[in-house]
């Protein structure tokens, strides 16, 4: 079965509860109904990226997740 992508929402609040927040991946992962899994490759995506909470200003969503995208073939958006 393909993995389900998530949504541009889910992916801003695992940056908050988890740079924000400061809960842990298992935390965050019960929160959003996401794997452990899933949580740990975008936290440690973002941080690898230089990313953290809250966002800087003036990016925007796309060229952030363009960024993971590359950097990181998380690929788990699609732009339209």
């Amino acid at each position: 079965m393909p993995a389900v992508r998530s949504s541009m929402r889910k992916i801003k609040e695992v940056l908050r509860l988890k740079f924000d927040a400061d809960l842990s991946c298992r935390q965050i992962a019960a929160s959003l109904k996401l794997s452990v899994g899933v949580i740990s490759k975008y936290t440690k995506a973002a941080e690898e990226a230089g990313l953290s909470w809250p966002l800087p200003e003036g990016i925007e969503y796309d060229s952030m997740l363009v960024l993971l995208h590359h950097k990181f073939n998380l690929g788990f958006f699609q732009l339209q």
